[in-house]
């Protein structure tokens, strides 16, 4: 999205620490994500500059709510097409 938008510079956080791991390489990625990851890492090469970094959930509070709501609706799209 913040590469459609015009963005060069991201700063990602997320407050799962496996997903993070994903990003940087630190972790074997499952096959059930790894499209999806691939993607992400190719929009990241972008980018002038980027980083990912955790944030407890507690302070994620609206992408909390938001994937809440997102989950009650009984729908997943992993996929969105702004990304």
């Amino acid at each position: 999205m913040g590469i459609s938008l015009g963005a060069s510079n991201l700063w990602i956080e997320s407050d799962s620490t496996t997903a993070l791991a994903w990003i940087h390489g630190k972790e074997n990625v499952p096959w059930s994500v790894f499209k999806s990851l691939r993607k992400i890492q190719q929009g990241l090469q972008m980018l002038t500059c980027w980083k990912a970094t955790h944030i407890y959930r507690e302070g994620n509070t609206p992408a909390d709510l938001a994937a809440a709501y997102q989950s009650s609706r009984g729908e997943t799209n992993l996929n969105p097409s702004h990304i």
